[in-house]
C-alpha cells in the first residue's frame, strides 16, 4: 500500500517494527471505515524517519497513528482514535 499526496489513512503500527534502520515496508493494520485490515505499507525514507520519531516519544508498544501526506516528501503522523464497528444479534422483541 501507498500513500498518495493528499491521502490520509489511519493506520495501528508495531513500535518495535521501527526499531533499527530503514526498511522499505512494514506490516501495519489499516482501519477502512472502521474495519481493520493487515496490509503492507511501502515507506521512503522521509515516512519512515517520521514514523520513527513518533514511535521514539511513545511508551506503548503499539501505536494507532493518522498519516497526511502534504508533498512528495512531507508527511504529518498524529495520533488517531478509531471506532471498531461490531454488529450485536440482538433478539428485539414486539409486545402488542
Amino acid at each position: 500500500m501507498e500513500i498518495s499526496i493528499g491521502q490520509k489513512i489511519d493506520i495501528e503500527v508495531d513500535n518495535e517494527d521501527l526499531t533499527g534502520g530503514y526498511k522499505k515496508t512494514v506490516i501495519v493494520t489499516w482501519y477502512q471505515r472502521g474495519f481493520p485490515i493487515y496490509v503492507e505499507l511501502s515507506m521512503n525514507k522521509s515516512l519512515f524517519s517520521a514514523l520513527k520519531k513518533h514511535a521514539s516519544e511513545s511508551k506503548s508498544h503499539n501505536s494507532i497513528i493518522s498519516i497526511y501526506r502534504m508533498g512528495r516528501t512531507k508527511y504529518v503522523v498524529e495520533p488517531a482514535i478509531i471506532i471498531v464497528n461490531r454488529e450485536v444479534n440482538r433478539n428485539i422483541t414486539r409486545q402488542d
